[in-house]
């Protein structure tokens, strides 16, 4: 692993497209590590710093894959000190997930030390130092494979959750709440659905939002609340196809500190000649305080032409056919592309800007002349109003290299007036990355 920090790229804090009065100011893009393998940067704001994460090396056969770590300094992201090795076990350690409760984070890990199965396991980290706090904590070391860990931190400390073997090739969600000393206190896990996969969660009011991928007639969220003083179930959300029908790709969370939530999913859709299966989309899907959930038993019509159309109130983002409000797969002549020739590639993000309105990133790219392919993936931006749900900032561009592959983001909310962005940079013939950029909020300190 070699460290490719650029000081002075990250000290220049410069736009890449021209930001209208009142609107975020994204900075230059800074390399926070570069190799053959990194990957799954996620990060927390805590301690005064960012606390960031990946996983770097190979996690299949002859696995190299450990956990690493860094801390950058918030607006310039410069680094303070040198990345540190969370867990370097044998074996793969891949897809880390982190919170942090005050100045105490936990990451937390699928791990493959056995050779057998995956577990979960987790360290706490002093997010003002970077140094590891106590051993590792076991916190699902079973038979069978608990995979895909997210993490929440409340005042009552952490809960973690993963998706876990059921039996009959089925996953369900379980999770178990951490304490800040670092002990397990759900000896036996909790589960919140026995079916399920790829869970996210998130905190505020005292409650967890716990959100999934589910398999119904299109792959949905579904989302639960559980109690964070207990780790008990409290409710399942939403009605026969959970909080938003036709998303549940890279589902992502964020709060408003007030008990509300928002979640975010993108459609698992390529183009294709004929314009089958449907359109790329990114949704979004709110949980207010107390658990009612808007967007839960809208229609969205047969084709997701109400999407299309953006006849719905929670489009993000949407592949519209030529100049049609509508999704007529399999029209003669095949399918001729999309209005603006680009492709929802889902992957979103979302983050409170702590003064009503929430932003959200997501990817998307060219149709390739084959209309089967995406090309030059870039990440979007757009703010609504958490409450109406009206355009705050209109879509634009925020990391879009020419020929290079800005994928898989993930926003974190930072110190007050700012919003860190974290994505992975592919480019041909180069090492990959694990960039950011800080995004300054226009009236922030």
């Amino acid at each position: 692993m070699r460290s490719q920090i650029s000081l002075v790229a990250a000290i220049l804090v410069t736009l890449i497209a021209p930001a209208r009065a009142g609107e975020p100011v994204v900075g230059e893009e800074v390399t926070v590590v570069e190799g053959a393998a990194v990957a799954s940067p996620r990060a927390v704001f805590a301690g005064g710093s960012y606390l960031v994460i990946w996983q770097d090396g190979w996690p299949g056969a002859n696995a190299t894959a450990d956990i690493v770590g860094v801390r950058l300094a918030p607006k310039t992201l410069a680094p303070a000190g040198e990345p540190f090795k969370i867990c370097a076990a044998d074996e793969a350690q891949f897809a880390p997930a982190i919170a942090a409760a005050g100045d105490v984070a936990l990451v937390a890990w699928q791990d493959f030390r056995n050779g057998k199965d995956l577990d979960i396991r987790a360290v706490r980290v002093d997010a003002k130092t970077g140094k590891l706090l106590g051993e590792e904590i076991e916190v699902a070391v079973k038979a069978g494979n608990q995979a895909r860990p997210a993490v929440a931190a409340s005042g009552e400390g952490f809960l973690v959750v993963w998706q876990e073997a059921r039996g009959g090739g089925t996953y369900g969600i379980s999770g178990a709440r951490v304490s800040k000393d670092g002990k397990v206190l759900d000896a036996k896990p909790v589960s919140y659905a026995e079916s399920g996969a790829n869970p996210v969660a998130s905190a505020s009011g005292g409650k967890y939002l716990v959100a999934w991928a589910q398999k119904k007639r299109r792959l949905s969220t579904s989302a639960a609340l559980v109690d964070a003083a207990t780790g008990k179930l409290e409710k399942v959300l939403g009605g026969k196809n959970g909080i938003n029908g036709p998303c549940g790709n890279g589902i992502a969370i964020a709060h408003d500190g007030a008990g509300n939530f928002m979640t975010v999913a993108g459609r698992e859709s390529f183009p294709n000649p004929w314009g089958w299966p449907g359109p790329g989309a990114v949704l979004l899907s709110r949980v207010n305080a107390g658990g009612a959930t808007p967007e839960a038993n809208l229609d969205y019509a047969y084709r997701l032409n109400n999407v299309c159309g953006r006849k719905v109130p929670n489009v993000v983002d949407t592949a519209t056919w030529g100049k049609a409000d509508k999704w007529h797969a399999g029209a003669p002549g095949g399918f001729k592309g999309t209005r603006d020739g680009l492709w929802p590639n889902g992957w979103p993000g979302v983050a409170y800007d702590g003064k009503g309105a929430y932003l959200f990133v997501w990817v998307k790219g060219k149709i390739a002349p084959d209309r089967l392919n995406l090309t030059n993936l870039n990440i979007w931006l757009r703010g609504m109003d958490a409450k109406s749900l009206a355009v705050k900032v209109a879509d634009r561009k925020v990391a879009a290299a020419d020929g290079v592959d800005e994928t898989r983001p993930v926003l974190v909310a930072g110190p007050v007036g700012e919003i860190l962005l974290l994505y992975e940079r592919l480019e041909p013939g180069a090492a990959r990355r694990v960039a950011a950029r800080a995004i300054g909020l226009a009236g922030g300190e």
